[in-house]
Formats: C-alpha cells, sequence, structure tokens
C-alpha cells in the first residue's frame, strides 16, 4: 500500500494482496500522514483509495473489520471516501463497505473513472494521478 497526502486529500493505493494485519498496519501509518496534515492545517481530510494494482479479494466479515478499524479515524476524515475499481468484484466490495460504515458518518463510493471520484471529493483530477498517469 502507498500513500501519500496532497492539500486535503490522502491518496492510498493498494497494490497486491496483503493479509488483514498488514493492511490495517499499512492503512494506520497512511492515516498517521492524514492527521498531521489535517493538525496542520485544520482541514478535514477526504480520501482517494485507488485499487486499480490491487489484488485483494475480502469476505464480508473482512469488510466488517475493516469498517470497525476506520471508527478510529473519523475525528480527521471529512467523511468523503471514493474508492477507484476497475473490477466489478471491487465494485461490489466497495458497496458493502459503504453499507457497513454508512451509519458511522463515512460516505463511501466506489468509482469506475477517476475524473467521477475527483468531483465528489472536490478534488482537481491531476491530484489523484500518480507521478507516472500524469504524464
Amino acid at each position: 500500500m502507498l500513500s501519500e497526502v496532497k492539500g486535503n486529500c490522502l491518496i492510498v493505493r493498494s497494490v497486491g494482496d496483503h493479509g488483514l494485519e498488514e493492511g490495517f498496519a499499512q492503512m494506520k501509518a497512511a492515516m498517521d500522514k492524514a492527521k498531521a496534515a489535517f493538525e496542520a492545517s485544520g482541514e478535514k481530510i477526504v480520501m482517494f483509495l485507488d485499487m486499480l494494482e490491487s489484488e485483494e479479494e475480502k469476505d464480508p466479515a473482512e469488510i466488517r473489520q475493516i469498517s470497525e478499524f476506520f471508527k478510529q479515524f473519523l475525528g480527521f476524515l471529512d467523511g468523503r471516501i471514493a474508492v477507484f475499481v476497475t473490477h466489478d468484484l471491487h465494485y461490489g466490495l466497495s458497496r458493502v463497505f459503504s453499507a457497513y460504515t454508512e451509519t458511522d458518518g463515512l460516505d463511501v463510493q466506489p468509482f469506475f473513472e477517476v475524473a467521477a471520484a475527483a468531483k465528489f471529493l472536490g478534488q482537481d483530477i491531476q491530484t489523484l494521478r500518480s507521478d507516472d498517469q500524469a504524464s
């Protein structure tokens, strides 16, 4: 998992497959960057989760655990999480995640197009692209 903060946007790129605990550790490190950006600016953070290179296939019970894990970050997250997907499986898993988190104040939406995700997050499309995608 690769992560960076650009302005008020945490960008996380899921690469390959990894176990739940490893994923939690990597997401915690990404969220630490987001929290530092929030503390520096006072502006809540939106999140772009790029699943383009992901090989993840979590089951609903694991997605429930992930949704519980995300509750600890509600203090500095804006609530909007855009999930960029290219496979129907990731789209469906993102919808399950959305259903589990909607009552917690998170608005998780899957997108097949980066432009639509950027609009949802209020970000410029170039902000969401990685350096190798920008050219």
